[in-house]
Parts: structure tokens; sequence; C-alpha cells
């Protein structure tokens, strides 16, 4: 009986030994093929619209409905400015 116990304890230990080795070159494999997925190039974003959108969401909760008009309308003039200036 117990040769039986001694037999059987080796063939679990040999099953997770190896159920281990698979499960880590699996593991190996799924990282390697993810890495191969990712770019190899540097991808910048411009955050100067994303905040320049907040900024107006922001405006619009805190100034009057004129006064944020206004401040609209002065920057539409001075981004046409700024435009005319770069074609000169």
């Amino acid at each position: 009986m117990m040769e039986f116990v001694l037999q059987y304890g080796l063939f679990v230990a040999k099953t997770v030994t190896v159920v281990a080795a698979v499960g880590f070159l699996l593991a190996l494999v799924a990282n390697l093929s993810r890495r191969a997925r990712q770019p190899d190039r540097l991808e910048v974003t411009r955050l100067n619209d994303r905040y320049r959108d907040l900024q107006q969401v922001l405006e619009a909760s805190i100034l009057p409905r004129k006064g944020f008009k206004a401040e609209q309308k002065v920057r539409r003039q001075a981004r046409k400015a700024r435009r005319k200036n770069r074609r000169s």
C-alpha cells in the first residue's frame, strides 16, 4: 500500500511538472506574439487641440453667453491674423 502511495505521488509530481512547463511555454509564446504586434516607432499626439477644447468648455460654463461669444470672436480674429502672417 505504501508503495502505491509513493508511486501515485511520483506520478502527480511528474504531471504537475509537465503541466507547469506547458503553461510556461504558452505564456512565453503569448508574450512574444504581443511584443511583435507593437509598432517599433514613436507615436506623438498633439495635446493642444484637446486642451483648447477643454478650455472652451470651461469658459462656456463660467462666462456669460455674451462674454463667451466675444471671447470666441477675438480668438477667431487672432487665428486669422496668425494665418495671414504665416502666408506673408
